[in-house]
């Protein structure tokens, strides 16, 4: 059975954290391995960003309506913060020889599966200097 992923890109505005787009990454267990530890088997070893935190205390009521949903299929939910994004991004960019085995990515770039902002990846320091947006963080889960 395969396992896919699910998420929102949340912006905190005024101290409120809101989902602001989903997430949008094919299956690629590469990339899952890689941002929490999920399917790092069969022959993946990838040291994982984090472990799965579980949902943020404080997270936007958009995405966790989508995670409530879900109910008990969704499973290793977590979420990253802007700078672990950011390491996750340097990390795509740098370990391309997964990309042969997952073709799934072949046509997309990190910030179209994660998201722009005014033109900017939403993760990107730029964005944090040129909008009202306090904090980013990317929100997640799976299911099989």
């Amino acid at each position: 059975m395969g396992c896919d992923i699910y998420g929102f890109i949340e912006v905190k505005l005024n101290g409120v954290w809101h989902a602001y787009n989903r997430l949008q990454i094919s299956r690629d267990y590469w990339l899952f391995a890689k941002m929490a530890g999920v399917r790092n088997d069969s022959g993946r070893t990838i040291e994982p960003i984090s472990p799965p935190k579980g949902p943020p205390t404080d997270i936007s009521a958009v995405t966790q309506a989508e995670l409530a949903n879900w109910g008990v299929d969704a499973h290793s939910v977590s979420w990253l913060s802007r700078p672990e994004l950011e390491s996750l991004s340097e990390w795509y960019k740098t370990f391309p020889p997964y990309r042969w085995e997952t073709p799934f990515h072949a046509d997309r770039s990190f910030d179209q599966m994660f998201g722009y902002m005014f033109g900017s990846a939403v993760y990107s320091e730029e964005v944090i200097d040129r909008t009202p947006v306090e904090r980013v963080r990317c929100v997640f889960w799976f299911d099989n």
